[in-house]
């Protein structure tokens, strides 16, 4: 085992906010139209029940022969619906919308052919809905448990951490794989303990292993196709944060150091210490460096730490305001306008050497959720002195300055890419909170076409089959 000097570091708290916006579009035809019922009845396949008595994991799956939308209003009364939205990315004519259940912390993301669109009802259930890249709705799974996206998913499964409601029954927690195809459950490993983050369905996947951590420092690996615990390794300090696989490593942050151990056996790689009371958090790689964030509650700051994936030694750190965002071979953070009271600096390092690429003033402020990463650009959303005034700015990696800056108004949500445009949605500056989704031009900043919406966009963007997903929906709890 190799150990690595002590990073130097200082820490502000970083927290997960959501921002985005937007909702429904102009009439169009509607794929798979559903209406919305009451009282649904639903069976669970023979077999498929938990063999956990203390709350089984399933209420109902249903079928697409079945299939009809709950009425779930979230404790709050309302019956608002919301919509999953296909829209044309060299056009921006909406293909499709197909109603789903409404939504409280919506999640939506690409599994092969398909999206799973899911949501933490905060009344009594969580549900996954998974729906074809056509508009066809597939099947709906009904969950007792705390269970939505991310999660990790392929051609076959979907995996993620489930959480019981109730605090008072044995089993805390489950690792749960479901069916693809069907939404049936394949396995379920259920814990006494409550993994890091796991609320958010985060594990690490790799070497045909699940990876989760547990609060005091032990971190599991359970077979990725039966769920049979593989090894357990308890590390000297409690964790922070999620795992991160790279590579046949399973990367660790403890509170006092960052850890990489062998996915196979669990046998520590090395440990990159950051010394007593510096906790550290794996959030990316980028040119072969194992980035994460460095926290110190006694002397606030927020620091970046790169450390080398082959030895643990440090390879470079830098300071960001809130958030920083980790691509390929670049790294993203913001300086903070201790004047103006927010962040309107951008600052751009590279991955392998830690070398500012560029430190970009956007003469306003910063939204630091805001962020697309590719090899050659970086663009970073604005909202300037109000909501009128934001907008996108594209900063070109190689010559560290800004290649444009384009007007959009509103508040901005996180964007994505193709090799064509940058995709962002953005709560329209009126008072009906309105929202859109804007395709602008990489090259020259451009607005190619705008789709305009009814209600808030609630999720980041997804591109397949020359389409662009999104969700909208009148959200009460949260917005993404």
């Amino acid at each position: 085992m190799r150990r690595s000097p002590t990073w130097l570091v200082l820490l502000l708290c970083l927290f997960v906010t959501a921002c985005s916006d937007s909702g429904d579009g102009a009439s169009t035809t509607t794929a798979s139209p559903l209406e919305r019922t009451t009282g649904v009845t639903t069976a669970i396949a023979p077999g498929q029940e938990s063999t956990d008595a203390d709350t089984p994991f399933f209420d109902a799956v249903q079928s697409p022969g079945t299939l009809e939308w709950r009425e779930l209003a979230a404790g709050t009364g309302s019956a608002a619906p919301a919509f999953v939205h296909a829209v044309d990315a060299e056009t921006g004519d909406e293909a499709w919308r197909l109603e789903v259940p409404w939504p409280s912390f919506p999640w939506l993301q690409l599994a092969g052919d398909r999206l799973i669109y899911s949501y933490q009802n905060l009344g009594e259930e969580d549900v996954i809905v998974a729906v074809g890249l056509d508009g066809a709705p597939l099947w709906q799974s009904t969950t007792n448990w705390r269970f939505h996206g991310p999660f990790y998913a392929d051609d076959e499964m979907l995996v993620g951490v489930a959480r019981a409601r109730d605090r008072n029954v044995s089993a805390q927690s489950a690792v749960v794989a479901l069916d693809i195809d069907t939404g049936l459950l394949i396995w379920e490993e259920k814990l006494r303990w409550l993994p890091e983050n796991g609320e958010q369905g985060h594990v690490a996947v790799g070497s045909d292993a699940v990876f989760v951590v547990r609060p005091n420092g032990r971190t599991i690996a359970f077979d990725l196709a039966t769920g049979q615990r593989r090894w357990s390794v308890k590390l000297e300090n409690r964790v922070s944060g999620v795992p991160l696989y790279v590579d046949g490593a399973v990367l660790v942050g403890t509170h006092n150091g960052l850890a990489a151990l062998d996915a196979l056996d669990g046998t520590e790689l090395w440990f990159a210490e950051t010394g007593r009371r510096q906790i550290a958090s794996p959030e990316g790689v980028a040119a072969g460096n194992a980035v994460a964030w460095m926290n110190n509650a006694r002397n606030p700051g927020f620091f970046v730490a790169a450390a080398n994936l082959e030895t643990g030694s440090q390879a470079w750190t830098g300071q960001s305001y809130l958030q920083f965002h980790v691509g390929e071979s670049s790294v993203v953070g913001f300086e903070f306008d201790e004047s103006q009271d927010y962040p309107s600096q951008v600052l751009v390092w590279d991955g392998a050497s830690g070398r500012v690429l560029a430190d970009v003033d956007t003469a306003g402020s910063v939204n630091p959720f805001s962020v697309a990463i590719t090899d050659r650009d970086v663009y970073v959303g604005t909202t300037g002195v109000s909501n009128e005034a934001g907008g996108l700015i594209a900063i070109d990696v190689t010559g560290g300055v800004a290649a444009w800056d384009t007007p959009l108004g509103g508040s901005l949500g996180t964007p994505t890419t193709d090799r064509a445009a940058v995709y962002v949605p953005a709560q329209l500056p009126d008072e009906a909170r309105r929202g859109a989704l804007h395709a602008v031009a990489r090259a020259s900043g451009e607005v190619l076409w705008t789709f305009e919406a009814e209600m808030d966009i609630t999720t980041r963007p997804l591109l397949a089959n020359g389409l662009v997903f999104v969700v909208s929906a009148e959200v009460v709890a949260g917005r993404l």
